[in-house]
C-alpha cells in the first residue's frame, strides 16, 4: 500500500503541473494498452511475436514516464511519445487489427487528444495536423489495399477488441478531462479568493480614507475656534489676554501635532504596521489635557464641561493618539447634541479597569437608531456615522468594551473600559 501510494505522489500529485501529469497519464494507458493488446493477440492467434510488440510497447511507456521523471525533459519525451507511439505504433496495430472494422481508430482519437493537451501554440498546431493526416492516410491504405490489414478469424475477435480499445481510451480520455476540470476548479477557486482579497482590501484603503477624513475634521474644527479666539483677543488688545492667546497657539499647536500623527499612523496602517504607538499610558491625564482643549469650543454654545477624574488612576497599555480620538469623537457627539447644557466625562477604576462615562443632556440618540449605533455610516444628524464605530474599533482593540445609553430629549452616556 505504501509503495502504491509513493508511485501515485510521485507520478500523479497534484501538486505536478497538469501537463506532467497528463503525461503519465499518457504513459500509464501506453502500459495498460500494449500489456493489453500483447494478451489479445495472442488470445487471437497472434503468436508471441505480437505479444512481445505489445509487451514492448508497454516497456517504452514505463521507460518514458521514468526518464521524464528523473530527467525533468518532459517536451521531449513528449515529442518521442508522439512519434515512436502515436505516429509509428498506433496506426501499425490499426493495420495488424482489423483496420476501420477494429477498434484503433479509437487511438487515432486519443492521440490527436492528448497532443492537443500536451503542446502548445504552432508546434501543437503542426504536430496534430500531421497526426490527423497520418491516420487519414492510414484509413484510405485500408480502404484502396485490404490485403494489408490483419482481420480477425471471427466476429468475437472484433468484439473483444473493440471492447478493449473502447475501454481504455474512455478511461484515458475521461483521466484528462477528470484532471483538466479538477485544475479549472481549483484555479476558479484561486481567482474567487484573490477577488474577494482585493475586495476586502479595496474595502479598507476605503475605510482608511473614511476614518482619516473624519479624525481631521475635530482637529481642523478645534484649530478653527481657537485662532478665531486668539484673532478676537487681539482686536480687543486688552491687558492680561496674553496668557489665553498663548494657551490658543499651544493648543492650536498640539491639534496640528496631532494631525500629523494621524496621518503617520494612517500610513503606518496602510502598510499594516498598526501595532506602533502601543506604551503605557496615563489614561486620566490624557482626558484631562483633551478635554481642556475642547473646553473653549464646548463653551462657545454656553455649555458647561465638567471633568472628573480620579487621582492616580493607573496606568493602561494603549496608544495615546487612539485614545485622543476616542475621547475627541465623543466629545465631538456631545457637542453636536447639546445647547446651553452640561457635558460631563468621568473616569474612575473599577475591577482593575479603567471606566471612563461621557454624559451631557442634550438631544440623545433616536431610539430606531440605538442598536446600530456602533455601525459605520450610521447618523442621525447628518454626520458621517463613523465616530461611535471608530470608536468601537480603538476601544476594541485594547482590550476593552463601550456601552451606550440614550433617551430622547434627555441626554446620552457613554461608558467604555479599558484594562489596567
Amino acid at each position: 500500500m505504501k509503495n502504491i501510494l509513493f508511485l501515485f505522489k510521485a507520478y500523479f500529485s497534484p501538486d505536478l503541473d497538469l501537463r506532467v501529469r497528463l503525461f503519465n497519464i499518457l504513459a500509464s494507458a501506453g502500459m495498460l494498452v500494449g500489456l493489453t493488446m500483447g494478451i489479445v493477440n495472442s488470445v487471437n492467434g497472434g503468436g508471441l511475436l505480437r505479444f512481445a510488440t505489445g509487451a514492448a510497447s508497454a516497456v517504452l511507456s514505463f521507460a518514458l514516464m521514468y526518464i521524464a521523471s528523473r530527467s525533468g525533459r518532459y517536451q521531449l519525451c513528449y515529442l518521442i511519445t508522439i512519434a515512436v507511439i502515436f505516429i509509428g505504433y498506433f496506426p501499425i496495430l490499426f493495420f495488424k487489427m482489423g483496420g476501420y472494422h477494429g477498434g484503433k481508430i479509437s487511438f487515432f482519437i486519443f492521440a490527436l487528444v492528448f497532443t492537443a493537451f500536451m503542446l502548445e501554440g504552432k508546434i501543437a498546431l503542426i504536430v496534430s495536423a500531421f497526426e490527423l493526416a497520418a491516420f487519414s492516410i492510414a484509413c484510405v491504405f485500408a480502404y484502396a489495399q485490404p490485403e494489408l490489414v490483419n482481420a480477425y478469424p471471427d466476429e468475437k475477435g472484433y468484439l473483444i477488441g473493440n471492447m478493449i480499445d473502447f475501454i481504455v481510451c474512455g478511461i484515458a480520455l475521461s483521466a484528462v478531462m477528470f484532471a483538466q476540470t479538477r485544475l479549472y476548479r481549483a484555479q476558479q477557486k484561486m481567482l474567487d479568493e484573490q477577488n474577494l482579497r482585493l475586495e476586502q482590501a479595496s474595502q479598507m484603503k476605503t475605510e482608511l480614507f473614511a476614518n482619516v477624513s473624519h479624525e481631521m475634521k475635530t482637529p481642523l474644527t478645534v484649530i478653527s475656534v481657537h485662532i478665531q479666539r486668539a484673532e478676537k483677543l487681539f482686536e480687543l488688545a486688552r491687558q492680561g489676554d496674553d496668557e489665553k492667546i498663548k494657551e490658543s497657539f499651544t493648543l492650536v499647536q498640539e491639534e496640528v501635532m496631532r494631525m500629523a500623527r494621524l496621518v503617520n499612523n494612517a500610513l503606518r496602517l496602510s502598510s499594516m504596521q498598526n501595532s506602533d504607538g502601543i506604551a503605557p499610558l496615563d489614561l486620566g491625564a490624557l482626558i484631562q489635557t483633551t478635554g481642556d482643549a475642547y473646553r473653549a469650543l464646548i463653551e462657545k454654545d454656553g455649555t458647561d464641561l465638567i471633568i472628573d477624574v480620579q487621582n492616580e488612576l493607573p496606568k493602561i497599555r494603549g496608544n495615546a493618539d487612539a485614545m485622543v480620538q476616542v475621547v475627541s469623537n465623543l466629545l465631538s457627539n456631545s457637542i453636536a447634541k447639546t445647547k446651553n447644557g452640561h457635558i460631563r466625562i468621568h473616569a474612575e477604576c473599577r475591577n482593575k479597569a479603567i471606566v471612563v462615562t461621557v454624559t451631557d443632556d442634550g438631544e440623545g440618540i433616536a431610539p430606531e437608531l440605538m442598536a446600530r449605533v456602533f455601525e459605520r455610516g450610521v447618523s442621525d444628524s447628518g454626520g458621517s456615522g463613523l465616530g461611535l464605530s471608530i470608536c468601537k474599533q480603538i476601544i476594541s482593540a485594547h482590550g476593552g468594551e463601550v456601552s451606550i445609553e440614550s433617551v430622547p430629549g434627555k441626554g446620552t452616556k457613554v461608558a467604555f473600559s479599558i484594562p489596567v
